[in-house]
């Protein structure tokens, strides 16, 4: 329905702003390449502690942030406590990915 409403050209992706497939007004429609559009994707529903691109390391009890950039896994440091993580993610967020970004 959403590439109905928006005349989506082939090859590209009707993106949804705010990841609500079902909302498919045309102010939430963007369109987007396959890379854009995998760039705001959700927290997995693994996600341990919560917070999109964190995660604790097991043997020394720190907090990890990475994101994914074209297809590779970024280290974007080693931090004390999640919150520093996550901030560190947002950042890279973006600086990445732009107004595709999802940081939760």
């Amino acid at each position: 329905m959403h590439r109905l409403i928006f005349n989506a050209p082939a090859g590209l992706q009707v993106d949804h702003r705010d990841g609500n497939g079902l909302n498919n007004i045309r102010s939430n429609l963007r369109l987007a390449t396959r890379l854009e559009n995998g760039k705001n994707r959700r927290m997995q529903s693994n996600n341990a502690c919560g917070l999109k691109g964190v995660c604790q390391r097991k043997d020394n009890d720190k907090w990890v942030a990475t994101i994914r950039v074209e297809g590779r896994n970024l280290h974007l440091g080693t931090f004390s406590t999640a919150d520093e993580a996550h901030a560190a993610y947002c950042a890279a967020s973006a600086s990445y990915h732009g107004e595709f970004g999802r940081t939760a």
